[in-house]
């Protein structure tokens, strides 16, 4: 898990580090304000890289009630655009946890 600040004053720095299409997600939350676009399900295009730009507006949940989730061919950029403070947890993938749904072979690409 990668997490940081679009407001950091390192964040040019951060960026140069990371693969170039992650890098390109991010720049694209710090150059369009996504507390101001429509929810819904996008295609964009990042660096000739197709880009599914997922927009919802929902408050987050109680820890309680969330499931891991893995990801094998895609990865989640998840921004939290207004509110908050919100926390963050991750889990390390050692194959021993207990599966409760296995989209993986789905265009979802998605392990509960």
């Amino acid at each position: 898990m990668i997490f940081g600040n679009i407001y950091s004053s390192m964040l040019k720095e951060q960026l140069a580090i990371l693969p170039a299409p992650l890098s390109c997600a991010i720049r694209y939350l710090t150059e369009h304000d996504m507390a101001a676009h429509e929810p819904g399900v996008f295609t964009i295009d990042l660096d000739g890289i197709p880009v599914i730009l997922q927009v919802l507006d929902l408050k987050t949940g109680d820890r309680s009630g969330l499931r891991p989730e893995i990801h094998r061919k895609n990865i989640d950029v998840q921004f939290l655009a207004c509110g908050g403070p919100e926390e963050a947890g991750f889990y390390t993938d050692d194959g021993n946890g207990q599966v409760e749904e296995n989209l993986l072979d789905t265009p979802r690409d998605i392990l509960l």
